[in-house]
């Protein structure tokens, strides 16, 4: 009879990744839709409100901490930078993730909302710390921002997702000692210590890589629009791209587009240190292949995007496209989904896959 039970409690743990990407994403592109669309926010803007509460509550924190500052509204004034508190900086995008995650996961659902509710106060708490971090940084020690902006306290935000995610999956499928080696991989000093790890090696070869990337995507996307890449040039984690469009009857136009590489390639490091913590429990090391080959494409079509929109808008001012609002609505929801998703969560996304892949093969034997 134990071994019945056992048995269907298996089974219903059971992973259907169609159905989980279903719901995964459905779920979460109602939460973008009700929190960001100009629909919704002509009714109630949830967004601004929960910005203005996340700075009120951030200031309270620098005033504790004895950071100098000023605050209004969305606002946090420091003497070299400003803070606008963006829908990103709230931590709810943490949260919609991972409470897609949980949602789209196998487990009994009278326990998901503990789940949820707790990973929320955990999640707002961090995002609240990094945000004071930031600022000590903005203040103290502004050459080193974009460093703890683009990757050090973003990546520790997604170690506290993904390690949310790992307990809820370990809670869920009920694992002793076969888990045991899991928890080890998973544990902050080792994924902190490939963290670093990591970081020092991507730091020495992420300007030339960013370069190849650079050349395949603006020559990529000058083929369709018609554009000639003039010149590119790099200093120290910026590239900016030179375009000319030639049009007979109107004239040449010339865009620069500038693009930070560490705004694009910050999930890098993290990414490197799930797979290699993991890479013992990974049984088809092509995965490993498929996900290096994944962040390749998504670096790709996050700068293909980026000079896409940029070129196209510009080609509309000018008169030599006539691009109507809807094709430069979705240039800018792709670059969107680019920069917010492709590169913030990229990582957590590749880590949840891996870990419930490794619960699930677990679960079956």
């Amino acid at each position: 009879m134990l071994q019945q039970d056992d048995e269907n409690h298996k089974k219903s743990n059971n992973i259907n990744t169609a159905r989980s990407a279903i719901i995964f994403f459905g779920f979460t592109l109602l939460c973008y839709y009700l929190l960001l669309s100009e629909t919704f926010q002509q009714f109630i803007d949830l967004d601004n409100y929960y910005s203005q509460f996340i700075a009120l509550l951030t200031s309270h924190l620098l005033k504790m901490a004895g950071i100098p500052h000023t605050h209004h509204e969305t606002f946090l004034y420091f003497p070299s930078l400003t803070f606008n508190i963006i829908f990103a900086c709230t931590g709810l995008d943490m949260f919609i993730i991972y409470t897609a995650s949980v949602i789209a996961s196998p487990g009994q659902w009278q326990r998901k909302p503990y789940w949820i509710v707790s990973g929320f106060f955990i999640i707002q708490i961090v995002n609240l710390l990094r945000l004071t971090g930031l600022s000590y940084v903005a203040v103290y020690n502004i050459r080193f921002f974009d460093y703890f902006h683009n990757f050090v306290f973003q990546d520790i935000a997604i170690i506290v997702i993904l390690s949310l995610f790992f307990m809820y999956l370990n809670h869920t499928f009920s694992f002793k000692k076969d888990i045991v080696r899991l928890k080890i991989y998973m544990s902050l000093s080792i994924i902190v210590s490939l963290y670093i790890l990591s970081l020092l090696l991507w730091l020495m070869v992420k300007d030339f890589y960013a370069t190849i990337i650079t050349h395949m995507a603006s020559n990529t996307i000058s083929i369709i629009k018609g554009a000639l890449v003039t010149k590119i040039t790099g200093t120290y984690d910026v590239i900016t791209v030179d375009f000319t469009i030639r049009k007979d009857y109107i004239g040449d136009l010339t865009k620069s587009i500038i693009i930070k590489t560490s705004a694009y390639t910050g999930n890098t490091p993290m990414i490197f240190s799930i797979v290699t913590g993991l890479f013992p429990f990974i049984k088809g090391k092509r995965v490993c292949l498929f996900i290096a080959l994944l962040v390749v494409t998504m670096h790709f079509f996050a700068l293909f995007v980026a000079f896409g929109y940029e070129l196209t808008e510009a080609m509309t001012r000018r008169g030599m496209e006539d691009s109507k609002e809807l094709t430069l609505f979705l240039w800018k929801s792709f670059l969107d989904f680019f920069t917010f998703t492709g590169n913030r969560f990229t990582a957590f996304l590749i880590g949840g896959y891996l870990l419930l892949q490794i619960f699930n093969k677990k679960n079956k034997r």
